[in-house]
């Protein structure tokens, strides 16, 4: 259920700051995706690597475009790391609103159509502090954070990226700890893996199917609409800019599921369910 709340995108209080982030997103990707380049350069720098690792010849000396590749895809992903912060700052600090047929909607039909979004106290940030700031001031340390874990990712390869895979479960709430909480880095690390004790496996599975359905739905596109550059490089920007902002609203849903998972209220009203 999770999943398909995460791509509920625009369930926000304000749609149209969501369509613009969306849109953003969306020309960043594009000027990213519609400008490659020799990419029979980067094929063969890629079959070169894969020489390199089974028959152990020299390592491949990477291409110019190679290169200038890895940094427009390395600048999209620290935008998406922005995004999905902010969007899951607002998520977790603005209340449920019915839509509008439901204008005469209760908070148990509001519940009954979506579970996750549960009567329990919203998280607040410090008076005067914006999501956009919070996120903001907030987003150097995610950035320490995520490059902490390059090592590890790199060191997990050989075993599909399993150790990864854990410790990115496992710290995963910290961003959000360093901010509501106030902590610095090492108490936000440690009270993140307090925080996924035992749910540090849906956690994984949560966001693995999330991708899995992007995905698929990315594939599919591509596959019906033929090889041509152009509309290629526009749904790869599409789904970029849904992917960024459904996994920030499902990092958002894991941390309040993860916050709340001891309260009693929390305990009854999966009980209901």
């Amino acid at each position: 259920m999770a999943v398909f709340e995460a791509l509920k995108i625009d369930h926000l209080s304000d749609k149209r700051r969501v369509h613009r982030w969306f849109l953003i997103l969306f020309a960043l990707a594009s000027a990213v995706y519609l400008t490659e380049y020799d990419t029979q350069a980067i094929f063969d720098f890629q079959q070169k690597i894969m020489r390199f690792t089974v028959t152990q010849t020299a390592f491949p000396f990477p291409p110019n475009a190679w290169v200038i590749a890895l940094l427009k895809e390395t600048g999209l992903f620290v935008i998406a790391l922005f995004f999905m912060l902010l969007y899951a700052l607002h998520w977790l600090t603005e209340p449920m609103r019915p839509l509008k047929e439901d204008t005469l909607a209760d908070d148990q039909v509001i519940f009954r159509r979506n579970p996750l979004i549960i009567d329990l106290p919203l998280f607040t940030l410090k008076e005067n502090v914006s999501p956009l700031r919070a996120a903001t001031r907030a987003f150097p340390s995610l950035l320490l954070i995520v490059a902490s874990t390059l090592i590890i990712y790199v060191l997990s390869l050989p075993l599909y990226r399993v150790p990864f895979y854990i410790v990115a479960s496992t710290f995963s709430m910290s961003v959000f700890v360093l901010i509501f909480d106030e902590k610095n880095i090492p108490s936000s690390l440690e009270s993140s893996a307090a925080l996924t004790g035992g749910m540090k496996f849906a956690i994984f599975v949560s966001f693995f199917f999330l991708r899995s359905v992007l995905n698929f739905g990315e594939n599919v596109l591509l596959l019906i609409m033929g090889s041509k550059a152009t509309v290629d490089g526009l749904i790869r920007a599409f789904f970029f800019a849904l992917k960024t902002l459904s996994f920030g609203r499902m990092a958002g849903i894991t941390f309040r599921l993860a916050y709340y998972k001891e309260s009693p209220a929390f305990q009854d009203r999966m009980d209901e369910q």
